[in-house]
């Protein structure tokens, strides 16, 4: 059942949880599909059930700044639909994957009573608070080929899969300082190697030294 990858569903009881459905419902999202635009609100709970979703904020000349990627089971956005104020960035489906919406209103009159669903919840923040501290730092302390290498170090079966430009998207860098960047890995440092037309990690060690580690 969908509604068990709820972090509180199992504290609910069946009367509960049968209220908890008749003010829900599931819609499914394809990639590339927006969930919400910055400057929207919205009058439900959303709960990522599966799929990927980016969280960015558009900057002067259309460029796209990432501000966290969340991955199935969590929630979206949710400081804003609490506060009842608009969301203050957009939302994309970076891989499909379905949305469980839950009425804010009818949630918040029968739910917010329980203790163990506004801990879940405060835990929930939480974690987006520290995503964003991490956001920030990153950006403000990284270079552009630290950047890159923790990515490649973290994140590479994702990097062999999707374009350059998603990836340059993701670390906030332009397309033309990624390239310079993976071209001297290649060519002058050989921390990654190019074989039979697939790239692999040649030196790990020396990219955890790139980052400072």
């Amino acid at each position: 059942m969908k509604f068990e990858k709820l972090p509180f569903y199992s504290k609910l009881d069946a009367n509960e949880r049968e209220i908890l459905q008749n003010i829900s419902f599931v819609k499914h999202y394809n990639e590339d599909e927006i969930l919400f635009f910055a400057g929207e609100k919205s009058k439900y709970l959303l709960f990522l059930l599966s799929g990927e979703v980016k969280i960015y904020k558009t900057a002067a000349r259309a460029k796209e700044i990432v501000l966290h990627i969340l991955k199935a089971p969590c929630f979206v956005a949710e400081v804003a639909i609490f506060e009842e104020m608009e969301f203050p960035a957009s939302a994309v489906f970076t891989k499909s994957g379905e949305i469980l919406k839950i009425d804010y209103e009818k949630f918040k009159a029968n739910f917010f009573c329980k203790q163990e669903i506004c801990l879940e919840l405060l835990r929930s923040v939480s974690k987006k608070v520290c995503a964003i501290e991490g956001f920030v730092s990153d950006s403000l302390i990284l270079s552009a080929e630290q950047k890159t290498a923790q990515f490649l170090l973290n994140n590479f079966d994702k990097f062999l899969k999707q374009k350059k430009t998603q990836t340059a998207n993701d670390l906030n860098i332009s397309q033309e300082t990624l390239s310079r960047i993976l071209t001297n890995f290649k060519k002058e440092k050989n921390l990654i190697t190019d074989k039979n037309g697939k790239l692999e990690i040649q030196d790990a060690a020396e990219l955890e030294k790139i980052l400072g580690n």
